[in-house]
């Protein structure tokens, strides 16, 4: 019986093109199966009935998940049909389906390249998948497949949950941390006023007498969601790297960030929800470990104020 490591982050959706890597799609498979259980991965949409609408049941499908892999080969830009036309050029083509859901739905995409495929360019993408060009990917070539895919099942297992090496003091994602939603979860103070945590979230010390979430935990968390999300390079994103200047964020950009940050399960578990009126002039890590700080004080008092001291 696999471990389940990915039941913070649920079900994995994997995408990919028959005439391009069908072959290497059943092996990733068969590998993420015997790591997290088959239960938690979806590969193909051929049960889709006869009459149903086949992209509201794929968007659907991606919208239960928390992950979509899409696999890319050499030849995944430019597969055609039997017409000679290009199969990503088509509105109803069920890869660009499948991915553009899940962009538009704030699910975590992550490409993996097969055998010397390359970062597709923008340019050359439909516009609901030029987002696809900016995601950090994981490369897998048939010569080293055991040992890639062992290296990207440990990264996908550490996305998935706080590491086994006893790293507690880091804040972990949940599938509903990579939806865009209107949703806030208030601390329940109920039985002996204490917050119940996950066994795999930091266990936070929420008492009425003494609630107390360090700084340190909450720019831990944001410099983790925030390089989880934006980063494609190997510059580690510090507590003052400008944001919004780095990476060309825009105000819209910065108001989708702004949504998902706040539905992290630490997050929920202060009540405290961004917006993108408060944030559009906050551009570092630091910038919203502050204003993050300032309204969980304002919400529940009581909370050591006096730990700013030393930033």
């Amino acid at each position: 019986m696999p471990q389940n490591h990915l039941n913070k982050l649920g079900r994995i959706f994997i995408s990919y093109r028959r005439g391009d890597t069908a072959g290497y799609a059943g092996r990733i498979h068969d590998r993420l199966a015997q790591a997290f259980g088959p239960s938690l991965l979806f590969m193909d949409v051929d049960s889709i009935g006869l009459g149903i609408d086949f992209v509201s049941e794929i968007q659907k499908q991606v919208s239960k998940c928390g992950v979509l892999i899409a696999i890319i080969g050499p030849n995944w830009l430019d597969v055609t049909d039997e017409s000679a036309n290009r199969r990503l050029d088509n509105p109803n083509d069920f890869v660009r389906i499948e991915i553009a859901a899940a962009l538009q739905g704030g699910i975590l995409v992550i490409p993996i390249f097969i055998d010397g495929a390359e970062i597709p360019n923008a340019s050359r993408l439909p516009d609901n998948l030029k987002e696809l060009a900016k995601r950090q990917g994981f490369w897998v070539r048939h010569a080293s497949f055991h040992n890639d895919m062992r290296d990207f099942i440990r990264r996908l297992k550490k996305l998935a949950s706080a590491s086994e090496d006893g790293e507690q003091n880091q804040p972990t994602e949940r599938s509903e941390h990579l939806h865009v939603a209107d949703r806030r979860t208030r601390i329940n103070t109920s039985k002996a006023n204490t917050v119940r945590v996950s066994k795999s979230e930091p266990a936070i010390e929420t008492n009425a007498k003494k609630k107390k979430f360090s700084h340190e935990y909450i720019q831990a968390g944001i410099v983790t969601f925030f390089s989880l999300h934006l980063t494609t390079e190997r510059t580690p994103i510090k507590p003052v790297t400008n944001l919004k200047q780095r990476y060309g964020l825009t105000k819209r950009d910065w108001g989708k960030l702004a949504d998902q940050l706040s539905d992290l399960d630490w997050m929920k578990e202060i009540a405290v929800r961004l917006s993108a009126d408060e944030i559009k002039g906050v551009h570092t890590p630091l910038g919203l470990t502050r204003l993050i700080w300032e309204k969980m004080d304002s919400l529940h008092r009581g909370y050591d104020t006096a730990m700013w001291s030393d930033l």
